[in-house]
């Protein structure tokens, strides 16, 4: 027999947050990984500009798995299953 809507829709839900937490939990370690860079390179040997452009880009990973983390906390189960399949 054939699932009803109603019976699957707890998994989905719980589908989505397993799927909120770990781009949460993916931002956190690459916060972690940024700072421990920051604070452990030698600066004496480097130029500014290969730092700073890195860290526009660890920046720009960091606010785009939050970001992301955000659009599917806001999301409906029902929309999770269109856009994401099953």
């Amino acid at each position: 027999m054939k699932p009803t809507p109603a019976d699957l829709a707890p998994f989905r839900k719980a589908g989505q947050v397993k799927t909120i937490k770990r781009l949460q939990r993916t931002g956190y370690s690459y916060v972690v990984a940024l700072i421990l860079g920051v604070c452990l390179t030698d600066y004496r040997n480097l130029l500014w500009w290969p730092m700073l452009t890195g860290i526009a880009i660890s920046g720009f990973i960091i606010w785009s798995t939050f970001r992301a983390a955000n659009r599917i906390k806001g999301m409906s189960p029902e929309e999770w299953e269109r856009r994401y399949g099953k």
